[in-house]
């Protein structure tokens, strides 16, 4: 028989899904957040494909990163993850995360951070990144998917403007600095 080798699953601290949001960082709810200054934000990118044309003059899809604004929002200045997961699948971890303004004011969209399961070493941004690959991928092909459907339920009679649309959240890497994790 082959070897298989079995990942270990990380202890973390789980929360109810139902779980208030809080509007902003206090000291009511400061120790339930990690908080990272905006120059803790490393950078942010997010999976993209594009068609090209091969000299024989076929069309390839090539996929890789494309470089973001560090933050989303315009006038963040941080990013906050929330230190409890409140959803787990089988290979990752679901917790809160939000970018914060100035006053420690909740900004711009909710988010929700993913990570591993499994106790991994953090490693460089491309052993991060390539962690991410395969979700970020299969979520930008999806969108196109959607994208293409909704397209083609505007062509059916009666249904262009009552059938619901699909849509997929665009999705995005945030690589921090934490002093005690290292980049994560």
């Amino acid at each position: 028989m082959g070897s298989t080798k079995q990942q270990i699953v990380r202890d973390v601290r789980r929360e109810p899904t139902n779980t208030p949001d809080a509007l902003r960082l206090d000291s009511s709810n400061w120790s339930q957040w990690w908080y990272y200054p905006a120059l803790g934000v490393e950078s942010r990118t997010h999976w993209s494909e594009e068609k090209i044309q091969l000299p024989n003059g076929r069309m390839k899809w090539i996929g890789g990163w494309k470089p973001l604004e560090r933050l989303a929002t315009p006038h963040a200045t941080g990013v906050a993850l929330r230190q409890k997961y409140f959803g787990e699948g089988a290979e990752r971890l679901a917790t809160k995360f939000r970018e914060l303004g100035a006053d420690l004011v909740f900004v711009g969209q909710k988010m929700v951070a993913k990570d591993s399961r499994f106790v991994q070493d953090s490693g460089s941004d491309i052993m991060l990144l390539k962690f991410h690959k395969s979700f970020c991928e299969t979520q930008y092909k999806a969108a196109k998917f959607a994208q293409a459907f909704n397209r083609k339920l505007l062509e059916v009679p009666g249904l262009a403007v009552k059938a619901p649309r699909i849509s997929f959240l665009d999705c995005s890497v945030y690589i921090v600095y934490d002093g005690e994790l290292g980049r994560t």
